[in-house]
């Protein structure tokens, strides 16, 4: 760097190094991801641990004919978190999600398989 006044006088040259931090971006997505019946309509879901991340969302689906609506269930699960127990409202067959969340983003979602709740 040369300083150059209005005079046109000028510094001496002089040298600054510095370094630019990237952003780490999203988490990696939480896989494998399962779903398994623990107590009477209690269902477990677990997943990956992975780094990097400040907290898991995690996302219900009512399965309607084929289709598959998912609604928010848990969307500040604790970082570290391997698993959420969710009680179902009713019978039926069920499916989740999750995905890992950090100040730069949420990583794609995992799904589980469906599971059949009599």
């Amino acid at each position: 760097v040369v300083a150059k006044d209005g005079a046109g006088n000028t510094s001496s040259e002089v040298t600054y190094g510095f370094t630019v931090a990237v952003p780490a971006g999203p988490p990696a997505t939480p896989v494998p991801a399962t779903v398994s019946l623990v107590d009477t309509r209690t269902l477990r879901v677990s997943w990956a641990d992975v780094a990097g991340e400040t907290r898991y969302e995690l996302e219900r689906c009512t399965a309607v004919g084929r289709g598959c609506t998912y609604q928010p269930l848990a969307p500040n699960v604790a970082a570290d978190s391997t698993s959420h127990d969710d009680v179902v409202p009713a019978a039926g067959s069920y499916a989740y999600r999750v995905r890992a969340c950090n100040p730069s983003g949420c990583s794609p979602w995992a799904s589980t398989p469906r599971v059949t709740v009599q």
